[in-house]
């Protein structure tokens, strides 16, 4: 499947991909796995932090699932 991200950090312009991706938000944080839907993302890690809101994700990267388990 084509994909328009990649494993380094891209600015965010909300038109994201269905696809396991790496977030950064506003304030600096980093949060690993992440799935999009409906203007949220949906983090797959056992963090206190579930649903974030699209307007808080400032970049993204393709989730390398070879790095990190």
């Amino acid at each position: 499947m084509d994909t328009n991200l990649t494993l380094e950090w891209s600015e965010y312009n909300q038109d994201y991909e269905k696809r396991v991706q790496d977030i950064r938000l506003k304030d600096g944080t980093e949060i690993l796995k992440c799935w999009p839907n409906a203007g949220k993302w949906f983090s797959m890690n056992n963090n206190k932090q579930k649903d974030i809101l699209d307007s808080e994700v400032t970049h993204t990267k393709l989730h390398n699932k070879l790095f990190y388990r």
